[in-house]
């Protein structure tokens, strides 16, 4: 506690709290409803980082085993996975009119990644390739502002399954048994089997520990507002990263209020890009 209290008393340390409390308060923003759950948000995020820490601490000295499979943030730069991910691009060919409408909305999505961080929307028909489009932005995004993670957030099960599995055929080799070498691309969600959710894959799923994490509305929501502890541990994850909506209309009408505030906090005072 004498420690605690040293640092706290740091004019430094004040001058950062005072700081991030100025930054959360919106003073376009007339609500002060609105400034109280922004600064609720904040409180969470700081406890997201404190019992993160504490519980990968716990784990790994119970049992060390579990230390070893963790990423531990040690990726494959964003260079490689852009470099991946290009080269496959260049072996598309343009057969017909839909492959060239393809083309140009991937090229777009990659002359978009050059703006400044924020909030940007993408409507594309069904079929308009807008999975590897919205990766191309994402990656070269990323890169540009040395950005953490990417989030591919939907709402149906059975999509996460489609996509992600594409994405690792992407971005990720195959051994001889099908297997993928790499966690680059990592799948969080009800649906997963026993069979196909690995011990890694567990671990690397209490704290999303991974480059790209493909989840659900339901996760999402949960790691911003559920009252138990598993989803909050995971909130700091989302600040520096880009996260990317899939049918975002599928997000229940009462939630779309509390939903806007929370982006908005994630945008402008956590460094996200959405």
């Amino acid at each position: 506690f004498r420690e605690v209290n040293n640092i706290l008393s740091s004019p430094s340390i004040l001058y950062d709290i005072k700081t991030i409390l100025v930054n959360v308060h919106d003073k376009e923003e007339k609500s002060k409803t609105t400034t109280f759950f922004k600064q609720g948000l904040l409180i969470r995020m700081l406890f997201s980082c404190l019992i993160d820490a504490d519980r990968i601490d716990t784990a790994d000295f119970e049992n060390p085993n579990s230390a070893k499979l963790r990423n531990n943030n040690n990726y494959k730069t964003w260079d490689e996975l852009i470099e991946k991910l290009e080269t496959r691009l260049l072996k598309f060919k343009v057969r017909n009119q839909v492959d060239q409408i393809r083309n140009e909305i991937s090229n777009n999505c990659k002359s978009f990644s050059e703006r400044e961080r924020g909030i940007f929307t993408l409507t594309v028909p069904t079929g308009g390739g807008k999975t590897l489009a919205s990766l191309r932005f994402a990656l070269h995004h990323a890169k540009k502002y040395e950005m953490d993670r990417i989030f591919y957030i939907i709402p149906f099960t059975s999509i996460i399954d489609q996509n992600a599995e594409e994405l690792r055929s992407f971005l990720e080799d195959k051994r001889k048994d099908g297997s993928y070498t790499t966690n680059t691309v990592l799948e969080h969600h009800s649906n997963l089997s026993q069979d196909e959710a690995t011990w890694k894959q567990k671990i690397l799923s209490e704290n999303w520990d991974s480059p790209i994490i493909f989840t659900t509305n339901v996760q999402f929501l949960e790691t911003l507002f559920d009252s138990g502890t598993r989803g909050a541990r995971r909130m700091h994850q989302f600040v520096n990263s880009i996260i990317i909506f899939d049918e975002v209309q599928a997000l229940p009408i009462r939630c779309i209020h509390m939903f806007n505030n929370a982006i908005n906090f994630l945008v402008k005072n956590c460094g996200a890009t959405v």
